[in-house]
């Protein structure tokens, strides 16, 4: 039903869940990698563990992409979420959320939908 909205309302779900998906995961790879590097520093600067800096650097690396890729996830639902709920008021003709709108409306356009027979429409009785 979701998919039958989308499409309905011209919009892509590839490229919000593509886009938001791969930026938000470069954001965490980033970010953890620099909090490593920043791990191991101050590991050579004020202790003298040696090799034991690097195993230590490496799990906070892989402690913080677990922790941040919680977060991303919970923060990619909520990005999926309103954008289902834009296609929603789109879908009727409303605004809700003002300042929603004018995020979403920036996006661009499947233009390759076609309507085929399998389409539906609704039943007016």
């Amino acid at each position: 039903m979701t998919y039958e909205l989308l499409r309905r309302n011209l919009l892509s779900a590839v490229f919000v869940e593509t886009v938001s998906t791969r930026i938000l995961a470069g954001i965490i790879f980033v970010l953890s990698a620099v909090y490593a590097i920043v791990v191991w520093a101050i590991l050579n600067a004020v202790s003298k563990l040696g090799v034991d800096a690097y195993f230590v650097s490496v799990l906070a690396w892989v402690l913080v992409i677990a922790v941040l890729g919680f977060f991303v996830h919970v923060l990619d639902n909520v990005i999926d979420t309103i954008y289902v709920c834009y296609a929603i008021d789109r879908d009727r003709g409303e605004v809700c959320k003002q300042d929603v709108h004018e995020v979403y409306v920036h996006l661009p356009i499947c233009r390759n939908s076609r309507p085929t027979l399998a389409t539906r429409t609704p039943l007016i009785v």
